[in-house]
């Protein structure tokens, strides 16, 4: 599909509120409600737009310490590392990778304390987990 520059646009105001109206997505775009909620139905559609998030702030929940473990593991065991991980409260999300980690995991955590009982002592105990890197972001 050829991205045009209402499409485009389109985007850039989801990107920051994917609860706008149509209404108000219309304005912004100057066209109609009907060809607004056309265009992002076609996006959707065409698997452009694959779904509507939000973005969690985990420090207002008691969760501020936010960070990327890398994973490498034994190939045979990926499936079910990848499972396990993935049960924990504490990881958002497990992303497959390519190079020297199978897996990035993006973590939160309520302090530094947890954050290193999670990595060393649940995951970095999982059988086959080879090795662990832990990269704390700083925002």
């Amino acid at each position: 599909m050829q991205l045009d520059e209402v499409d485009k646009k389109i985007f850039e105001i989801l990107k920051k509120d994917a609860r706008i109206s149509y209404t108000d997505l219309a304005k912004q775009l100057k066209v109609s409600d009907v060809a607004a909620k056309k265009r992002v139905d076609k996006l959707v559609a065409n698997g452009l737009i694959k779904n509507f998030t939000i973005n969690v702030n985990y420090a207002k929940m008691g969760k501020p310490i936010h960070a990327f473990v890398l994973l490498r593991c034994s190939p045979k065991s990926s499936g079910r590392i990848k499972e396990i991980v993935s049960k924990s409260l504490n990881v958002i999300r497990v992303y497959n990778s390519l190079g020297s980690f199978d897996f990035i995991l993006e973590v939160v955590s309520e302090n530094i304390e947890n954050l290193r009982e999670l990595v060393e002592s649940k995951i970095g105990n999982i059988k086959d987990v080879i090795e662990l890197q832990t990269l704390i972001v700083m925002q």
